[in-house]
């Protein structure tokens, strides 16, 4: 971390304006943590615009609100500090990135552009990107590329997590030719994913196993160990190189645990999960306790992605909420529109202006006849960003959840000092001891209510999501 201090000063204006001090920041191939704030106003959070010289052009890359020093909760142990992702993961080697920060009025309004005085400084730093410690070259380069007109996805061949997905529809974005913005948060745990958590019905806590430890099964793995009360990263997964896990790969239909590329699909055969948390009394990876498993087909399709899940669970601890799907949005995706009784709710997801994580986005929603949700990008200039999830549920699943007559919660939060939005399908369920279920999610590159060419035709997204529920109903997935 480096550690650079600039001060305020007094710009010739009708007003004053004060300038955010810059206290430390760090950067690798995902994006960086960044430290500052506002002399005299630590509840303002401080914007910042990331940019990155490509050729002789500055390409913008995201833009973030510093949390402020009247942080709570998990958060307050990172006061003024957040990380900021780049647009897309950048390749490691020697970089220049400009950090824009906002300077503010005496009310704590960001100031705006007036006659010749910026309101903002630039501050150009020239830095070798390392490695990120949770998103490691090794790691990106064993992603399995599913490259489509309309899209681009890199899957996980360990455990078959989502790691990048891109619209190729995308406009406005300003990025070189052939990039596009990355709709998932590149930090320590965030993927498109499912997870299981043994504990208290839709809340999510946690239920030790001797000690520090807990039954948190997870399709990207363990991610944290805790020794001699201290957590530590270990990023790891299930993989064909662990004879335990007892997973296989299949590409496009031909067994290759190393494939770069699929056109097709992408077949994972039953295998063990990990826990996201081991530790004393719990020791990982793979224990005893470790009986949750997951197979995936992948099947990639002109305009959308589809994930056909099979879950058995041998494990004594069979009562818990299922998070399936979970997706880890960028900060750049504050709208979402959700079906509400028979019509279609647009929410605006609003910057916590406040520098308190206790005040985050944080809403729930009953899910009925529909299960979907579409996010869009709703950064300026930018359009036909859009994301649109739904899942349906094959009939032995419906047979484990813990209340058949609901399909689960759709929960949408934020995180801060990350700045990611959570998406969440969250089902209570209570698996029979040895037994497999079914779900399938689909993924779009479009809003609900644009056209895509399906098995069904060409339909609206909203349709095509209708008859897939129809579908899975008569069948098991």
């Amino acid at each position: 971390m480096f550690a650079v201090m600039f001060f305020g000063v007094v710009h010739s204006r009708a007003e004053a304006l004060i300038s955010p001090m810059l206290k430390g920041y760090s950067f690798s191939v995902a994006g960086g943590a960044i430290r500052a704030n506002y002399p005299g106003h630590p509840a303002v959070p401080v914007r910042v615009d990331l940019y990155v010289l490509e050729g002789n052009r500055w390409i913008f890359h995201n833009r973030c609100e510093i949390n402020a020093g009247v942080q709570t909760g998990k958060a307050a142990s990172m006061p003024e500090v957040a990380w900021c992702g780049f647009a897309f993961p950048l390749e490691p080697g020697d970089r220049e990135i400009n950090m824009r920060l906002w300077r503010i009025g005496e009310d704590g309004q960001y100031a705006k552009e007036s006659g010749t005085s910026a309101p903002w400084e630039d501050h150009i730093v020239k830095m070798k990107l390392g490695e990120d410690r949770a998103y490691t070259q090794a790691m990106r380069s064993r992603l399995v590329t599913i490259d489509k007109e309309t899209y681009r996805a890199k899957i996980d061949p360990d455990g078959g997590a989502t790691y990048e997905f891109y619209s190729k529809r995308a406009t406005g974005a300003g990025l070189p030719a052939g990039e596009y913005v990355n709709t998932l948060h590149t930090n320590v745990g965030a993927a498109l994913q499912v997870a299981y958590h043994s504990g208290t019905p839709r809340c999510l806590t946690k239920e030790p196993l001797g000690g520090q430890g807990y039954y948190n099964p997870t399709q990207a793995g363990a991610c944290c160990e805790y020794r001699e009360g201290k957590g530590s990263l270990v990023a790891q997964a299930p993989g064909q190189q662990d004879p335990e896990s007892g997973l296989s790969v299949q590409c496009d239909g031909t067994a290759n645990n190393h494939a770069s590329h699929a056109e097709r699909s992408l077949e994972l055969s039953l295998h063990r999960m990990m826990n996201w948390d081991y530790g004393p009394g719990y020791e990982g990876p793979y224990n005893a306790g470790d009986q949750t498993y997951l197979s995936q087909t992948v099947m990639a399709y002109p305009d959308y992605l589809e994930y056909d899940l099979g879950l058995k669970n041998t494990s004594k601890y069979s009562r818990g909420a299922l998070e399936i799907p979970t997706y880890y949005f960028t900060n750049r995706f504050r709208r979402f529109y959700y079906p509400e009784n028979g019509s279609v709710k647009a929410t605006n997801i609003p910057v916590n202006a406040s520098g308190d994580d206790g005040k985050n986005f944080n809403a729930t929603g009953s899910q009925n006849a529909e299960n979907w949700v579409t996010f869009e990008d709703t950064s300026d200039g930018v359009k036909h960003d859009d994301v649109t999830i739904a899942w349906f549920y094959g009939a032995d699943f419906v047979a484990d959840m813990t209340r058949s007559n609901e399909t689960g919660n759709v929960h949408v939060t934020e995180t801060r000092v990350y700045h990611q939005i959570k998406m969440n399908n969250v089902v209570d369920m209570t698996f029979r001891n040895g037994g497999m279920c079914h779900v399938r999610y689909v993924v779009f590159p479009y809003r609900y209510d644009e056209t895509v060419t399906t098995k069904y035709g060409v339909l609206p997204v909203r349709e095509t999501i209708r008859r897939m529920t129809e579908e899975s109903a008569r069948k098991r997935i």
